[in-house]
């Protein structure tokens, strides 16, 4: 067989295995990665776009796990969308960091005879700091906070928010030591 052996673990997880283009008619990407440098900044832009045309997918009537499911054309298309936009700043002994993307899926599942579109945005933003002494101490600092918002038959709102501390210190020579601390919280 051509297609690729797919197996659904929930609504948000599945596990593939064998090229996934070949569950598609047609299958369309694109992309666009553009750097530039404005005063000591790096700014990076990045475009995708992923169009798939009448997917096959797995009919899901069952919650068990690997179970054989029966292939389906879907008359539909799946889209997915991402843009990001990172800007860089080097200092003599340190660096920063700020970047933020926007994602969005769009696709449908078939679930006990029923076809639903499912639609999904990540909104995330994320601000990094390190500095690059030639001997330590040196620390990262980085906070990171992600809304998303899943539509399938209701709206479910999640927000997930990372805050990450690394020490490096010199205890004597040749033995440095490092404290790490991560804290994450989410809805």
């Amino acid at each position: 067989s051509n297609y690729a052996n797919n197996y659904i673990l929930n609504n948000y997880n599945s596990v593939l295995k064998g090229d996934s283009e070949l569950n598609v008619k047609e299958n369309h990407w694109v992309k666009l990665d553009y750097v530039t440098w404005f005063k000591k900044i790096k700014n990076s832009f990045y475009f995708s776009y992923n169009l798939n045309k009448n997917p096959v997918q797995y009919d899901v009537n069952s919650v068990e796990v690997f179970q054989n499911y029966q292939l389906v054309n879907i008359d539909k298309s799946n889209e997915n969308f991402k843009i990001s936009n990172s800007l860089d700043r080097k200092f003599r002994f340190f660096d920063m960091n700020y970047t933020f993307y926007y994602s969005e899926n769009n696709y449908y599942q078939k679930t006990a005879n029923e076809l639903n579109l499912i639609k999904q945005a990540n909104y995330n933003a994320k601000f990094r700091m390190r500095t690059w002494f030639k001997e330590a101490p040196n620390f990262k600092l980085s906070y990171s906070y992600q809304l998303s918002n899943f539509k399938n038959k209701n709206d479910n709102f999640n927000s997930f928010s990372n805050l990450y501390l690394q020490i490096d210190y010199k205890l004597i020579e040749d033995l440095i030591m490092n404290f790490s601390y991560n804290l994450s919280v989410s809805d």
